[in-house]
C-alpha cells in the first residue's frame, strides 16, 4: 500500500550483498518480516521517534527445530494499488561495475502534488564505493534532498512534466550505465518521454528509441544530471 504516516514514511530498506558481486538495496516491506543479523534504514518525518518491534508470540516457550513434515503457510499477496487514468511509473536500473540501484521511479498520480507529499519516497544511505540514482529536491528542506521516488500528478492532453535524476558514484573508474530498458515497455504509447543532460548541451532523445546510457566514473567520482 501507498499510505503512509505522519511518523515514518511506508518503506524499510535493506542492503542485500549479492552473490553475483553487484549489491543493492532492497524493499523489505512486503514481506512484512525482519531476519536477525541485518541491518535496515526506515525514514522517520519527526524528531524523537522511538520504533518498538514487538516480540513473537510464544516466543518464551519456543523450542527451535521443525519436523520434515512441515509445511510453511502460504503468505498473503502483496497489496498492489490498481493504476487510475493517466498514471503511469517509470522504474529506473542503475549499475556500476559492483553495486545497483534498481528502485529509482518517477511517474504519476492522481493524488500526488506537485511538492512534497507521501507518495515521493527519501533516498537510502549512500554508502561509500556504490552507485545511487536521486531525485534532487533541495526546496523540500524539511524533509532532505535526495528522494528515491518522484510522483506528479497525473497529466492532461498537451500537458507536459520535466523531473531530473541524478545518478552519483564515488567509485573510481568505474563504468556505469542508467537503464530504463524494461520499464519503458509498460508506458503507454501516447506518453512522449524523452531525455538528454540536465546542463542543456544535448538535443532531447526518444526513450523509446534509446532505452540506457552508458557512464564513466574517471578517476574520482561522478555526478551526472539528466532530465
Amino acid at each position: 500500500s501507498e499510505a503512509q504516516s505522519e511518523d515514518v514514511e511506508n518503506k524499510i530498506w535493506r542492503w542485500n550483498v549479492a552473490s553475483n558481486g553487484t549489491d543493492s538495496y532492497v524493499d523489505v516491506t512486503i514481506n512484512g518480516s525482519l531476519e536477525p543479523w541485518n541491518g535496515y534504514f526506515i525514514k522517520t518525518l519527526k524528531d524523537n521517534i522511538e520504533l518498538t518491534i514487538p516480540a513473537p508470540a510464544g516466543l518464551d516457550v519456543f523450542q527451535p527445530g521443525l519436523p520434515p513434515s512441515f509445511t510453511p503457510p502460504i503468505l498473503a499477496p502483496p497489496i498492489v494499488r490498481m493504476p487510475k487514468a493517466g498514471e503511469f511509473e517509470l522504474r529506473f536500473a542503475f549499475t556500476s561495475n559492483s553495486s545497483a540501484d534498481l528502485t529509482t521511479s518517477l511517474g504519476t498520480r492522481a493524488e500526488a502534488s506537485v511538492d512534497y507529499d507521501g507518495f515521493d519516497q527519501s533516498e537510502p544511505p549512500r554508502l561509500k564505493g556504490t552507485a545511487s540514482a536521486y531525485f534532487e529536491h533541495r526546496e523540500w528542506d524539511a524533509n532532505g534532498e535526495r528522494y528515491n521516488t518522484d510522483f506528479k500528478p497525473t497529466l492532461d492532453v498537451g500537458e507536459t512534466a520535466n523531473w531530473t535524476v541524478v545518478v552519483f558514484t564515488d567509485e573510481p573508474d568505474a563504468e556505469m550505465q542508467l537503464s530504463w530498458e524494461d520499464a519503458i515497455e509498460n508506458i503507454s504509447d501516447d506518453i512522449l518521454v524523452e531525455f538528454h543532460k540536465a546542463d542543456g548541451e544535448e538535443a532531447w532523445r526518444d526513450m523509446r528509441s534509446e532505452k540506457f546510457v552508458q557512464i564513466s566514473s574517471g578517476a574520482r567520482r561522478a555526478k551526472v544530471s539528466y532530465e
